[in-house]
């Protein structure tokens, strides 16, 4: 939700949920993390330079199974979440209704995790202590787009690319220790991310009278450990 100040100048209310699930152990082991984020936004539109930036909190739910031997280890367990993010980006009219987007992306994420233990193992059920976890990341990218007119409807397909650069941790440990030892505390990885990776999309957007827009997108990250794919679509209305 948001509002337009001045010419060229909106503020407003960002918030939405998120659900992203993990199979591991051969699809015996699972993790489900359910957040929820909500936080103000600036957006600065002076063609052709735009600039958007947000700080958003994050509340999260996470509930793990994990196979030991005969029986199953659960846990439930709660995070908190700072979020700050930055874009800007100057269009660039190549003609034929054909637009290209240099942008570059910053990014902070701050992860807060109360103390946790498994439960349903036994002596085998792990405790974790409270921990922290910071991320800071970069995107340097170019984006092209193309409008065509459809029976009154805008439609733009797009595509994007990019350089995605870490620059906190990335081979973080995790502390824990079976609650039939808890004085023998050990660390393990917590996974290994990747410091450069490549960042790639697709989308179209159907934009109509009134403010009223539909997309689907298709985006993506690779990188030598690690690879991540989603699919999005939504509808936008603009009063």
């Amino acid at each position: 939700m948001g509002v337009r100040v001045v010419p060229g100048l909106r503020l407003g209310l960002v918030g939405g949920y998120a659900w992203s699930r993990a199979d591991f152990y051969a699809g015996r082991g699972s993790s489900d993390d359910h957040i929820w984020r909500l936080g103000p936004y600036l957006a600065l539109d002076f063609a052709p330079y735009t600039v958007d930036a947000m700080v958003a909190y994050g509340a999260h739910r996470v509930a793990t199974e994990r196979p030991v031997w005969n029986t199953t280890a659960t846990s439930k367990t709660t995070m908190g979440e700072w979020l700050g993010y930055l874009r800007a980006a100057r269009t660039v009219d190549l003609g034929a209704a054909v637009v290209a987007e240099p942008f570059v992306e910053g990014q902070y994420v701050r992860l807060d995790r109360a103390a946790y233990g498994e439960s349903g193992a036994g002596a085998a059920n792990l405790d974790f202590p409270a921990a922290d976890s910071t991320s800071v990341t970069s995107v340097l990218g170019l984006r092209l787009e193309k409008s065509f007119e459809v029976g009154g409807w805008r439609l733009t397909p797009d595509v994007w690319g990019g350089w995605r650069h870490e620059y906190g941790d990335t081979a973080p440990l995790v502390r824990a220790a079976f609650s039939g030892a808890p004085e023998r505390q050990f660390a393990a990885s917590g996974g290994v991310t990747d410091r450069d990776q490549a960042r790639f999309g697709a989308g179209i957007t159907l934009r109509g009278e009134a403010g009223r827009a539909v997309n689907a997108r298709f985006d993506g990250t690779a990188g030598g450990t690690r690879s991540d794919l989603a699919l999005s679509v939504g509808l936008r209305l603009t009063f």
